[in-house]
């Protein structure tokens, strides 16, 4: 039993929530302790705005207030390897209502931390197999063959969106030409592979492998 001008107040079943990019999301319940006289409305929001509230707002009324309310609460998923590996969030909710019963109702805040699940690397594919670089300085075998038109190739890119212009410089050794020498990869280009081309010295001795 409730009483006619109990104050009404609004509860969420979970005040923590922990969430990963691209994958782990978190549910949430919603609900009030008696019948409106007028529309109670929720509004939700994230202080940081790294995560998605789905939905954002709620309604409740005379014919509804019994059923508690399901929101969810999903990471954006960006691009970009975060300095943190794990980031929080705050999201509050903000009460609207005509109803004098529940003018002094407020919403629990949640705290939700956030897991990044992008990582850093240059990726390098050639005909056989990708390789992932998270050094900037690592060394990759290929083998070529002497002749008049050899040549052999791979592409680049970047396994994330980097915050600033990364260049990727290529050295080589001596009887190897490169082509081109260096690339850039902005925030618009990062996953757009790059064509490397390598060709090799064509001489006249017994060299050998090198």
């Amino acid at each position: 039993f409730i009483p006619t001008f109990a104050p009404g107040f609004i509860s969420i079943d979970k005040s923590h929530a922990f969430v990963v990019e691209g994958s782990r999301v978190e549910y949430f319940y919603i609900s009030v302790n008696r019948a409106p006289q007028s529309f109670v409305n929720v509004s939700f929001f994230s202080r940081e705005s790294l995560v998605l509230i789905s939905p954002a707002y709620y309604s409740f009324r005379e014919s509804n207030w019994e059923s508690p309310q399901q929101f969810m609460l999903q990471a954006i998923d960006n691009d970009i390897e975060d300095t943190e590996e794990n980031r929080s969030d705050f999201v509050f909710g903000h009460v609207s209502t005509d109803d004098l019963l529940f003018n002094d109702a407020s919403v629990g805040n949640i705290t939700v931390k956030i897991r990044d699940n992008d990582q850093s690397a240059i990726v390098v594919q050639n005909v056989f197999q990708t390789h992932y670089l998270m050094s900037p300085k690592l060394a990759l075998d290929m083998s070529l063959t002497e002749g008049p038109s050899t040549t052999a190739s791979y592409l680049l890119s970047l396994h994330s969106e980097p915050r600033t212009n990364v260049t990727v410089r290529i050295t080589a050794t001596a009887a190897l030409s490169v082509s081109p020498m260096s690339v850039i990869f902005t925030e618009s280009n990062w996953n757009l592979e790059q064509l490397i081309l390598l060709s090799i010295e064509d001489d006249s001795y017994d060299d050998g492998s090198r």
